[in-house]
């Protein structure tokens, strides 16, 4: 699973008005449009699974990528990832004796002699750009919605 983190700047004005809000609905807003915008990655790495990869192994990668939210939060910050649903065998190989080995990650990143496959580092490059104005977008629709509600803000 790759980790790979978004740094906004240019957000302030959400922030300011985040912060005038409940913690609660603040957090919701957030949620969603980290969320919206993970998706648009998230159809990116499946992309790039079926035609990077191919193959058996890039159809399981594809029909069990998905958006995993961290489970160590920072007060104040919420995050995404994009990651494998735990606990798919096909994911898992013994070959080395003790030795557990995790494929996708062998893809991404490569191992031994072979060159790495970096579906989801690719897939990040192309649509980081987007993400940020969905999120934007998305902060802004909640936090509009939330005013016309009556909510603090």
């Amino acid at each position: 699973m790759a980790s790979i983190e978004l740094q906004t700047r240019g957000f302030e004005i959400f922030d300011a008005k985040l912060k005038a809000m409940e913690t609660k609905v603040a957090k919701s807003i957030v949620k969603t449009a980290t969320r919206t915008a993970a998706k648009n990655t998230l159809k990116e790495v499946k992309s790039n699974a079926r035609s990077m990869i191919g193959g058996e192994m890039g159809q399981l990668i594809e029909k069990w990528a998905k958006i995993i939210v961290f489970k160590h939060q920072r007060k104040g910050s919420w995050g995404v990832q994009i990651g494998m649903k735990a606990g798919v065998p096909e994911f898992t190989d013994y070959s080395k004796v003790g030795r557990r080995n995790y494929i996708p990650s062998a893809i991404e990143f490569g191992h031994g002699n072979a060159r790495p496959i970096p579906y989801i580092r690719k897939a990040w490059e192309k649509t980081k750009k987007q993400d940020v104005r969905i999120m934007g977008r998305e902060l802004k629709k909640g936090i509009e919605r939330e005013a016309r509600r009556g909510g603090k803000g």
